[in-house]
């Protein structure tokens, strides 16, 4: 392979790495079968993301209560019935985008809440925050809500959903690192040079 195509395909693949990862927190895999847990000031972890919670619970898609007097949609979910918010960050504390997020009220029965609010605030990596608040309709199904492009470059989100909220698919990535300009100058200019270069044997072979 001519050595300028080699550090053409460098640098693309250079940019491939740097590109975000978008992952789906889906709450699997916490509540016990056919049940639900507890959950009081306790961090979950789903595919790099941690959840702090400090008061709700993981409910199982099998406990009965699911779709009846409890929200379901046939996946697993967490169900915050408290005042208290919870909390989403990067294991590894970098900076993050959140895209979208499922949401509903938790209850199904005459406690069900129409039209309910989930206040939703981001803390920027930069400083500052940013803050917005979702309506469910006056169904008891789950909705997707979409964040708009600003929120990006986060170190953490909290959610509110006034005691009855149901949560699943929150779908984030990591943030997107892009290539230092000065790293595409440079092979750009690598590039031109082994041309002229190649331009001169020619020449001088010719």
């Amino acid at each position: 392979m001519p050595l300028a195509k080699l550090v053409m395909l460098s640098l693309i693949f250079t940019a491939a790495q740097a590109s975000a990862t978008t992952v789906t927190l889906d709450m699997e895999g916490i509540a016990p079968a056919g049940n639900i847990s507890n959950e009081i000031n306790v961090t979950r972890t789903f595919s790099g993301y941690d959840i702090l919670i400090n008061h709700g619970h993981f409910i199982d898609s099998a406990w009965p209560e699911a779709g009846v007097t409890r929200a379901g949609n046939g996946t697993d979910y967490l169900g915050i019935d408290s005042l208290e918010p919870f909390v989403i960050s990067q294991t590894s504390g970098a900076a993050f985008t959140i895209y979208s997020f499922d949401a509903t009220d938790v209850f199904t029965d005459a406690s069900f809440t129409p039209n309910l609010p989930f206040e939703v605030t981001g803390t920027l990596a930069g400083g500052g925050t940013l803050a917005t608040t979702f309506s469910s309709d006056s169904e008891t199904s789950f909705q997707t809500f979409v964040f708009g492009s600003e929120w990006t470059n986060l170190t953490s989100v909290l959610f509110v959903g006034n005691e009855h909220g149901a949560y699943d698919n929150i779908v984030v990535s990591t943030a997107v690192v892009p290539v230092p300009a000065a790293v595409w100058l440079f092979g750009s200019g690598l590039v031109m040079l082994l041309r002229l270069g190649n331009k001169s044997r020619a020449s001088a072979t010719s």
